[in-house]
């Protein structure tokens, strides 16, 4: 995972502030997905849903405060299905 992003090694084995998680931040956010498949989610764009499950933690890593003052962990993404304006 972290030759295609990077900040996914910052999440690795980082375990979370809050007691009640029992797992990583990395297995967590790989079961959260994996859920998602196996009880088949039902989503407008399932490849959305998918990526939303995978990395909806990974600013946990970036050892920052708020969400709004966390640098980008992912690189930019155009979807390929939405023509650009």
């Amino acid at each position: 995972m972290v030759p295609l992003v990077p900040a996914w090694d910052n999440i690795r084995d980082l375990i979370p502030r809050e007691p009640i998680h029992t797992q990583t931040i990395d297995q967590h956010c790989l079961q959260v997905t994996q859920n998602c498949a196996a009880h088949h989610v039902a989503a407008a764009r399932p490849d959305l849903l998918y990526l939303a499950a995978l990395f909806h933690d990974i600013g946990k890593g970036q050892g920052v405060p708020t969400p709004d003052s966390a640098p980008p962990v992912l690189p930019p993404w155009r979807d390929p299905q939405v023509e650009p304006s």
